[in-house]
């Protein structure tokens, strides 16, 4: 018998341990030295279970839970920087189909009917079509991609929020606390413009594969 196929979760689920294990990483190399060592990782890992060590692990464990606590629609706000509708499937038709040129247009909705306008209906009708075509290569990698930017995006703003915090308790001067947070917010602002790609990649694979079968987006 063979093994299900492992969700899409599960399979980014060794690049999110990874990427928060370098945020404590990074987080106790300035604590105990001011600067990031990546020569001293041998002494910041076994520095784990100091103070700062702990502080960091708190602030991380914290950070996880929240966003696991975080509904897929606060994410989508959170990484799409849009209220009300942020997700791109609420512009599938009205524009990102528009703009694709692997997408005809008329033969979709020759396909699926009257294409809708108003953004719940649209991305109510995208996911229909998601649905069936989930499977294809490339909706499965684009959707694997924009899962995992989007969860790396978050993480990073949830360590925004706690970590430089965490960062002024271990007795860091401001500058450092300044420039650890400025660093926080970029990557933020780089995985969510990230998210935001492979999300518009995710809503057009699908619409390319839906209006024409015989070719794979």
């Amino acid at each position: 018998m063979t093994e299900p196929p492992k969700s899409l979760h599960a399979q980014n689920a060794l690049w999110v341990a990874g990427y928060v294990t370098l945020h404590v990483v990074a987080f106790i190399s300035l604590a105990t030295q001011g600067v990031l060592d990546p020569s001293a990782v041998k002494e910041i890992v076994s520095g784990i279970w100091s103070t700062e060590g702990a502080i960091a692990a708190m602030a991380i464990v914290v950070s996880t839970v929240f966003n696991g606590l975080l509904s897929g629609n606060t994410k989508a706000i959170l990484v799409f920087w849009r209220f009300p509708h942020p997700l791109p499937g609420h512009r599938a038709f009205t524009q990102l189909g528009l703009k694709d040129p692997r997408i005809d247009m008329m033969a979709l909705e020759a396909r699926v009917g009257s294409l809708p306008s108003a953004p719940e209906e649209q991305n109510f009708a995208w996911y229909k079509l998601y649905r069936h075509y989930r499977d294809d290569p490339a909706v499965d990698e684009s959707h694997r991609r924009y899962l995992l930017t989007r969860d790396l995006a978050v993480l990073t703003l949830l360590f925004l929020l706690a970590l430089p915090g965490a960062l002024y308790l271990t007795g860091a001067e401001a500058k450092l606390i300044t420039e650890y947070s400025l660093a926080l917010f970029s990557i933020y602002i780089l995985t969510s413009l990230a998210s935001q790609r492979y999300a518009i990649a995710l809503v057009t694979n699908v619409l390319a594969v839906a209006s024409d079968q015989g070719d794979k987006a």
